[in-house]
């Protein structure tokens, strides 16, 4: 096939799959301008919204041109009846700062009452969206709002989100989640609605209570796949911390903000049918109780202080704890990072 327009040449399906997968700009564009595109009716529509489409214009055009262009296009689905299965929203406003610094939902940088303002509307609209006729059969959920230095984060409710009965896949990331219930003993406890189909749960930069994942990770019977990214607990006074993950195989953890500030707090994760699991950050106490039986692959990345590594009496035992997790695994890979982080 030698020249002419290749693309018009697919077929249908390969088209639709295509316009799934570009952000919903090129999509529409694409599908207004050229005939063969013209024809092609969508099953179902994939919305994929990110803000580096929108970088020539000021911050806020900027923003009124993203929320503009997502609810325009839930409301096109909405009219021609077709549902949103997939809906990534990928917001980045300023710069952002090291990933492994503590999360804060306020702070001296950002209490500029404009950007506040951008960030609570941006998430009130995001979650009038999700709550549209057009988006309870989502099957693919990634949301994320950055708002400059450094990470401030986002009101944002993570089991609301269970109105859609078949979301699959779901990645949050910058978003303030925390159980109200518990730190306002006056409020009547909160239930977690069922995530019945959830297979892949991801956390990115979030602030959370650990009785919402926990009440996440029940509600999702099918969930198999966990990864916490640079997520910080919002922990009661407590040093040992529980998470149970029972169906969970594969569990990726990364820059967690779960250890008190001393590093002195303790991790017990109850996942029996863990299979493949990663670790990027410093040596703390964790254990897997009991030890999964079918462990296939281990990535262990240990961030070390240089000034601790000749003087610290206590790395190598804790080091030497965590490994031992992991002693029935078929591989383990392993290395060291000097980081002035750890």
């Amino acid at each position: 096939m030698a020249g002419g327009d290749r693309l018009s040449r697919l077929s249908d399906d390969l088209l639709r799959c295509i316009l799934r997968f570009a952000p919903a700009k090129e999509g529409a564009s694409t599908r207004a301008l050229a005939r063969r595109w013209r024809s092609l009716r969508l099953p179902s529509v994939a919305v994929n919204l990110d803000s580096r489409s929108y970088d020539h214009l000021d911050d806020h055009d900027k923003r009124d041109a993203v929320a503009r262009d997502a609810s325009n296009a839930f409301a096109a689905a909405d009219r021609r009846g077709l549902p949103v299965t997939r809906f990534t929203f990928w917001y980045v406003e300023g710069d952002q700062d090291d990933p492994r610094r503590r999360l804060s939902s306020s702070s001296s940088y950002e209490d500029d009452d404009d950007i506040r303002d951008a960030k609570d509307r941006m998430s009130r609209e995001l979650r009038t969206l999700l709550y549209c006729p057009s988006s309870c059969h989502l099957e693919e959920l990634r949301l994320g709002l950055f708002f400059g230095r450094p990470q401030g984060l986002y009101s944002f409710s993570i089991r609301s989100l269970s109105s859609s009965p078949a979301l699959r896949v779901l990645h949050v990331s910058k978003c303030l989640d925390w159980d109200w219930d518990r730190l306002c003993p006056s409020r009547p406890p909160g239930v977690t609605p069922p995530f019945p189909r959830l297979l892949e749960l991801r956390l990115h930069q979030c602030s959370v209570s650990l009785s919402v994942l926990q009440g996440i990770i029940d509600a999702a019977p099918l969930l198999a796949a966990l990864q916490l990214d640079g997520v910080d607990f919002q922990l009661p006074s407590l040093p040992s911390i529980l998470l149970r993950v029972p169906t969970v195989k594969a569990i990726v953890m990364a820059n967690m903000h779960c250890w008190g500030q001393q590093g002195h707090n303790t991790m017990e994760l109850d996942a029996p049918l863990l299979r493949r699991f990663a670790y990027r950050g410093p040596v703390r106490s964790l254990s897997l109780k009991p030890p999964p039986p079918d462990m296939t692959r281990v990535d262990l990345s240990f961030q070390v202080p240089p000034a601790r590594v000749d003087t610290d009496d206590t790395m190598c035992p804790l080091f030497w704890k965590f490994l031992r997790n992991f002693c029935g695994a078929n591989t383990i890979s392993l290395s060291f990072q000097l980081s002035h982080n750890a």
